[in-house]
């Protein structure tokens, strides 16, 4: 094998990788979508499974009194809160929640969320 092969070979495998993380955080997505989706709108129709989860969410950061990392999180909603998560995948509906819900939490580091200050 050539050092060209192996090294195309060495990026198929990379972006291989890359590829089931995208369709992973896709399908979350998709079913973060599904899940959590009005099926009619009008006005004042909220979606309460959404704001529960995101209302738990910030009961649980403030609970801990510092940054979780997601998992922890999730373990806090199931645990303590009895929240259970109805999607496929946890980690990825947890974190589209916390990415969606910008204006109430941050990012501190990767994968760990802290509530965000009010200015």
């Amino acid at each position: 094998m050539t050092e060209l092969q192996r090294k195309i070979k060495e990026e198929l495998k990379r972006l291989q990788k890359e590829e089931m993380v995208i369709e992973k955080r896709i399908s979350a997505l998709q079913d973060y979508l599904e899940a959590e989706e009005p099926k009619t709108r009008t006005p004042g129709n909220t979606n309460k499974r959404l704001q529960n989860r995101t209302d738990l969410i910030e009961k649980v950061l403030k609970k801990a009194g510092k940054p979780l990392h997601y998992k922890e999180i999730i373990e806090k909603l199931e645990n303590e809160e009895g929240y259970q998560i109805k999607a496929k995948d946890k980690e990825a509906t947890i974190t589209a929640t916390l990415s969606l819900a910008k204006d109430r939490f941050e990012r501190a580091a990767r994968g760990i969320y802290k509530i965000r200050e009010q200015k």
